[in-house]
């Protein structure tokens, strides 16, 4: 999964979910630092949770934890049953041409021509 916000500016961050961990609250309360923690609580209204954690994707490598209350989980299933999520997970969104914006094309331009 690839993820951009606002405040990432030109970056990316990814997670692979084949790779996260799945552990209760309490579990993952224990990995974070306590700052973290006291947040944490104060937002979450259950005890019944799922909780991933694992490591974004480089460039950062921050290690993660996602809380997902029972609330959550039903709205991601209804989101993904949708018609269009299950049509664009099925026939995909069409094609999508990326081109390297031209700074980058002129340095690959320059770095071949001193290859030669």
């Amino acid at each position: 999964m690839r993820m951009w916000s606002r405040g990432l500016g030109r970056k990316n961050l990814g997670i692979r979910f084949a790779d996260v961990t799945v552990m209760s609250l309490g579990d993952a309360l224990n990995t974070m630092p306590q700052p973290a923690v006291d947040d944490l609580i104060k937002e979450v209204s259950s005890n019944k949770v799922i909780a991933l954690s694992g490591k974004m994707s480089p460039p950062t490598g921050w290690d993660f934890v996602i809380v997902f209350e029972r609330a959550d989980i039903l709205h991601i299933i209804r989101k993904m049953l949708t018609p269009r999520a299950l049509i664009l997970l099925l026939f995909g969104g069409g094609r999508v041409a990326v081109e390297a914006p031209p700074e980058r094309c002129n340095k690959v331009a320059v770095a071949n021509d001193n290859d030669s």
